[in-house]
């Protein structure tokens, strides 16, 4: 029998791919084997061991684009927000702009039309949020030493409108990793990141981050990113519910898996 731990330890990525062309195989257009460490797992195993990866939302979707929010402390918040894109996804035009190179969401998942956000743009694969002049905070699986290099960090990736995304950046928002100063990823506890830049960022605000006490029960909280490698969303007035470990806590509405 197959080792499953092979399974969790593929990107969602890696097993797209590999449904992908096992489509292209059984179609006829494709004659290459299956990926040496996938032999042995049948399509349906692959497609559930995806299906839990993906990124879920529990409860209402409160998602907004930045457009939409009129919240100013969201806004403020929302300017430390960085897109983390793979370096090969950011195209330099040699104008002092690049573009970022994107798919359209509801076409590269299958999505049906009626899916929130079915025809914007996806490219980022993870976030970060600026937590000093040179240092962004991330999820520990989103960078880590081998993968740092291939790593850009871009402000200002967002929908200016309900049709139209911003994907032409200005060299000065996008930025390289050079150190990682600290990274914990561990199972369903602690995941982060701390990735010092190959610059200072002065035209953003750097976050506030409480170095000592926890987050109360029933704070309101909310939440800034790129889910699913989305123009950035916010997800405002929800309330922790609790505090269950350092670094660590649940939401009671509109929590976003992953």
């Amino acid at each position: 029998m197959a080792d499953a731990r092979i399974l969790e330890d593929l990107s969602i990525e890696e097993l797209r791919a590999e449904l992908r062309a096992r489509k292209a195989r059984y179609d006829g257009v494709l004659a290459a084997p299956a990926s040496e460490p996938l032999k042995g797992f049948d399509d349906a195993t692959i497609i559930g061991t995806l299906k839990f990866k993906q990124k879920v939302i529990y409860g209402a979707d409160e998602r907004q684009d930045r457009y939409e929010v009129s919240d100013a402390a969201i806004l403020a918040d929302a300017d430390s927000v960085v897109a983390i894109f793979q370096a090969v996804s950011v195209k330099d035009n040699g104008d002092g702009t690049s573009t970022l190179n994107t798919e359209n969401f509801g076409e590269s998942n299958d999505l049906c039309q009626t899916e929130r956000f079915h025809d914007q743009p996806i490219g980022a694969f993870c976030s970060g949020f600026l937590v000093a002049p040179d240092i962004v905070a991330a999820a520990g699986h989103c960078v880590n030493a081998n993968t740092l290099g291939s790593c850009r960090f871009v402000f200002g990736f967002y929908m200016e409108s309900a049709t139209s995304a911003r994907l032409t950046i200005s060299n000065q928002e996008i930025y390289r990793g050079i150190e990682l100063l600290g990274r914990q990823e561990v199972g369903t506890g602690p995941d982060w990141s701390l990735v010092r830049l190959d610059r200072p960022v002065n035209n953003h605000r750097v976050v506030f981050v409480r170095r000592e006490g926890k987050i109360p029960d029933n704070q309101v909280v909310h939440v800034i990113g790129h889910p699913c490698g989305l123009p950035q969303k916010n997800c405002g007035r929800s309330r922790g519910q609790e505090q269950r470990a350092r670094g660590l806590f649940r939401r009671q509405s509109g929590h976003l898996r992953g």
